[in-house]
């Protein structure tokens, strides 16, 4: 009897330890994904309660407008001006306000042919300026991306020449030439009138 006892609590304690071992890597890898998995309803509570928060005061924003939808004003994509001194004098007025954001001091400006293309006349001007070539870069992104819109035409950068004097870790100084180009309105448009 008392072998027979032993057999099947050996049974028993072999069934114990196949249980165990099978549990183990659930317990051990389901565990951290159900706190994950906790974390992440948690989170996406509160992003909704934060979103109905934002919208009750976009509610209250309307309430207080009067619910009239607010519209920016549209934005001028030429430039306008009664002769085309006055534009080019608007051109070169918009390049020293994107330069003086960018931090850049232009050396020089000339003005450049205006050309006729369908109907639309393009003045230019060419600047000079000194800086970094990163500096420039986020010269050329202002001004590629400005409204009235702009066109860089040409772009010549020449090195300093004395990089080799340059301490380690400072920006290397270039010279940059820009031709530079907005479009007046075409003739057929009407003054403040934006396609």
């Amino acid at each position: 009897m008392l072998s027979a006892f032993s057999g099947l609590l050996r049974k028993l304690a072999a069934l114990a330890l196949l249980v165990a071992v099978l549990a183990a890597p659930v317990l051990l890898l389901g565990w951290p994904a159900l706190a994950r998995h906790q974390q992440s309803a948690d989170d996406v509570a509160a992003g909704l309660a934060q979103l109905g928060t934002l919208q009750a005061a976009i509610e209250r924003e309307r309430t207080v407008a009067g619910g009239a939808a607010v519209t920016p004003a549209p934005e001028k994509i030429f430039f306008e001006a009664e002769s085309e001194a006055a534009l080019l004098a608007g051109l070169q007025a918009r390049l020293v306000e994107i330069a003086a954001a960018e931090k850049v001091q232009l050396l020089s400006s000339s003005q450049l042919p205006v050309r006729e293309d369908g109907g639309a006349n393009a003045m230019g001007v060419r600047v000079t300026l000194r800086s970094d070539l990163v500096t420039v870069q986020h010269l050329l992104h202002a001004v590629e991306s400005a409204r009235p819109f702009m066109f860089v035409e040409v772009a010549d950068l020449r090195s300093d020449g004395l990089a080799e004097a340059a301490p380690v870790g400072t920006a290397q100084v270039i010279d940059a030439t820009l031709d530079v180009f907005g479009v007046a309105a075409p003739a057929g448009l009407g003054k403040g009138v934006q396609p």
